[in-house]
């Protein structure tokens, strides 16, 4: 009878733990230039944002003062989202990164967060095929930073600038918010705000950045990392039995 070796069937696994891709569902952006402490955007205001087929969904916020707080209460739906990273700015403002998961048991809602009374850039992101959290994260007065990645996850940077510098979003981000072509000059408050997005191919580290001149950088970065496939949890099982087997003899 022939034998499967242990190296055979480990390699076998070796080859099953790829990730399934993580795709981006559905996507909005906001700019609001707020006097109040909280805003509202209902999910009208944000295009009917179809989190049918979502398992996560993923907020950037970024704010133009100085006292905001460590964080910002968010909740979209009225559910609680957690944050992921944050940065405050040494001289001023905030941005942060937030996410939920298994959003689409939840339905379509309304996001709300605090603001603290100031103006704020906002994007959201409908995940589908990641797992449950976050991965890796950064966050520094800064417009580059590095990121540990691993693959097939997803990346997401945001940037704020109190200054109101013109924002660039490098590539290979690709740009989902620059509030500088979403609104008229100066209804964004007197602040920049700047999303973009990577699907990572290879684990390593990722450099995401932002163009500006400003001389208040302010910059956040995450990873959310992809559900492995199902191949991975059989090939586990196979392995487990087959050392099983190999005891009994």
């Amino acid at each position: 009878m022939k034998k499967i070796t242990i190296l055979t069937v480990s390699l076998a696994l070796s080859a099953g733990f790829a990730n399934a891709a993580i795709v981006l569902q559905d996507s909005a952006v906001a700019v609001l230039n707020s006097t109040s402490g909280t805003d509202t955007l209902t999910d009208a205001a944000i295009g009917g944002l179809d989190v049918s087929s979502g398992d996560k969904l993923v907020v950037t916020i970024g704010f133009e003062g100085d006292n905001n707080g460590p964080d910002s209460i968010v909740t979209y739906n009225d559910q609680n989202m957690t944050l992921a990273t944050e940065n405050i700015q040494a001289s001023s403002g905030w941005v942060g990164i937030y996410y939920l998961d298994n959003v689409s048991s939840f339905g379509a809602g309304t996001l709300d967060f605090t603001n603290g009374g100031y103006s704020a850039g906002v994007s959201l992101m409908v995940l589908s095929g990641t797992a449950t959290g976050v991965g890796s994260v950064n966050n520094g007065d800064a417009t580059t930073l590095d990121l540990a990645v691993s693959a097939g996850s997803f990346m997401v940077a945001a940037f704020g600038d109190t200054a109101d510098a013109a924002i660039t979003v490098d590539s290979p981000l690709t740009t989902l918010l620059n509030s500088d072509d979403l609104v008229a000059a100066g209804d964004d408050g007197s602040a920049s705000y700047g999303t973009g997005y990577q699907s990572i191919s290879s684990a390593g580290t990722a450099t995401p950045s932002f163009t500006s001149s400003t001389s208040r950088p302010n910059m956040v970065a995450a990873e959310f990392t992809a559900v492995p496939e199902p191949s991975t949890i059989l090939l586990l099982g196979a392995l487990g039995s087959l050392v099983f087997l190999r005891r009994r003899r």
